[in-house]
């Protein structure tokens, strides 16, 4: 099953500044989740980061901010077998500190290890479809930059074409390339009809239970694309970076 990619937006939790903050947590509590428990979450506050029922391969993406389609190898259980994890400090790290947390946390306890590499895989490119674009670039002296992922609908303000690239691969779980060569940002509003293979996109950090089921009404995001914004995804083949993982083992609970 493919997990959410509402973890790709785990990205925007972040930790107050501060200026001394220690290189792992103070405490980790790691335990096996108790076999009822549903659905997947990664939360923080400060000092404080929690995962329930929560995949390897799930705390992986958070860790190193990456989608799950960029994470390959690794033991079979790191897909199914899930844990409890709190792990505690004093102060407040940085999101640059508190990721590299994190990845301590799953090397010390999962004896994770892990590199970066590249593959060819399948990708879309974004461009601008025949006909020319049919959105309007934003006003730049009004409001900030701000945007919404969830399933069939993207929303957005003063948007960069990257911009919409990133927020296109989060909905399909597959890397989108920007290729429009547009500078301009506009105000974003695409909706469209889901199928079954799209992620189901929840609260960051939470994964769904099942896949929905497909809406027959509706366009589908390509068709949605072309139709509301003058922009089309073409299917092409590409060198992408993935996280490999080498080597990990079942952590000891306590």
């Amino acid at each position: 099953m493919r997990t959410s990619t509402g973890v790709l937006l785990w990205l925007s939790f972040c930790f107050a500044q501060s200026s001394s903050t220690p290189a792992a947590f103070e405490v980790v509590s790691v335990k096996p989740s108790a076999p009822e428990s549903r659905g997947m979450t990664a939360s923080t506050d400060p000092g404080r980061f929690t995962a329930r029922n929560a995949t390897l391969k799930f705390l992986i993406q958070v860790a190193y901010r990456v989608r799950e389609d960029q994470v390959s190898g690794g033991p079979k259980w790191m897909d199914s077998e899930r844990y409890d994890i709190v792990g505690t400090t004093v102060g407040s790290p940085t999101a640059k500190e508190s990721q590299q947390m994190l990845q301590r946390m799953l090397a010390e306890r999962f004896q994770l290890k892990v590199h970066r590499d590249s593959r060819e895989a399948n990708i879309y490119q974004l461009t601008v479809a025949k006909g020319g674009l049919k959105v309007s670039p934003a006003n730049e002296a009004e409001g900030r930059s701000r945007a919404s992922v969830a399933r069939g609908k993207i929303t957005g303000q003063k948007i960069s074409m990257p911009q919409l690239a990133d927020m296109l691969s989060n909905a399909l779980g597959q890397t989108v390339l920007d290729a429009t060569a547009v500078k301009e940002t506009f105000d974003v509003k695409l909706e469209w009809a889901p199928g079954e293979s799209e992620p189901v996109l929840t609260k960051p950090g939470v994964a769904p239970q099942a896949p929905a089921p497909a809406e027959t009404t509706g366009p589908s995001i390509f068709g949605a694309l072309q139709e509301q914004m003058g922009l089309k995804l073409e299917a092409r083949k590409a060198t992408v970076e993935v996280l490999a993982v080498d080597a990990a083992e079942r952590p000891s609970a306590n």
